[in-house]
C-alpha cells in the first residue's frame, strides 16, 4: 500500500501543479481539490485528519469561485496532494479499499495536467462523477481488488472523455 500511495501522490501532485499553472486565474484547481476532499470524507469519515482538510478545501473552493485568482501554485499543489495521500493512507489503515477509494477521489487532478480541455465546466462534471464513484463504490468496498478496478475504470472513463472533448472542440489561439 505505501508504494501505491507514493506513486498516486507523485503523479497527482505533478498533474495538479501543471493544471494549476495552466489554468491560472480561473480558480479551477481549488474547486477540483475541494470536490476531492469532500468525496474522500465520504469514504474516510472516521478519520479525524480528513475533517480539517475537507473544511479548508471547501472554503478555498468557495473563495476560488468568488475570486478566480485563488490558486495553490506549483509548490502548494504538490504539498496538498502529498497531505491528501498521507490522510488517505492513514484513514485506510485496516481498510485498504478505503485508501484506494480515497486516492481515486483525486480523479481529474491525476489526469488533467497537460490536457487542453476547452471548458472548466467539463473538469468539474468529470471530477464530481469520478469522485462520487470512487468514494461511494470503491471506498466503501471490502475488497481492495474491486476498489482498484473501480478506480481504474473511473479514471479511464474520465480520461477518455477529457481526451475526446479536447479533440471535438479546437483550441482557439490568441
Amino acid at each position: 500500500m505505501p508504494w501505491l500511495v507514493a506513486a498516486f501522490a507523485w503523479r497527482a501532485s505533478l498533474s495538479t501543479a501543471r493544471l494549476d499553472e495552466e489554468r491560472e486565474g480561473t480558480g479551477i484547481t481549488p474547486v477540483l481539490f475541494g470536490i476531492s476532499a469532500v468525496a474522500a470524507y465520504l469514504c474516510l469519515p472516521d478519520t479525524e485528519q480528513i475533517i480539517p482538510l475537507a473544511v479548508v478545501a471547501t472554503a478555498t473552493a468557495i473563495a476560488a469561485i468568488v475570486q478566480p485568482r485563488v490558486s495553490f501554485g506549483r509548490p502548494g499543489s504538490m504539498a496538498l496532494i502529498g497531505l491528501f495521500g498521507w490522510i488517505a493512507a492513514a484513514g485506510g489503515i485496516g481498510r485498504p479499499a478505503a485508501t484506494i477509494g480515497g486516492l481515486g477521489t483525486l480523479g481529474v487532478l491525476v489526469l488533467a495536467g497537460g490536457l487542453t480541455v476547452p471548458s472548466n465546466g467539463l473538469f468539474v462534471v468529470m471530477q464530481s462523477g469520478c469522485a462520487l464513484v470512487c468514494s461511494r463504490l470503491a471506498g466503501l468496498s471490502h475488497d481492495s481488488r474491486f476498489a482498484a478496478l473501480v478506480v481504474a475504470v473511473a479514471l479511464s472513463v474520465a480520461m477518455s472523455i477529457l481526451v475526446l472533448s479536447a479533440r471535438w472542440r479546437p483550441v482557439r489561439y490568441r
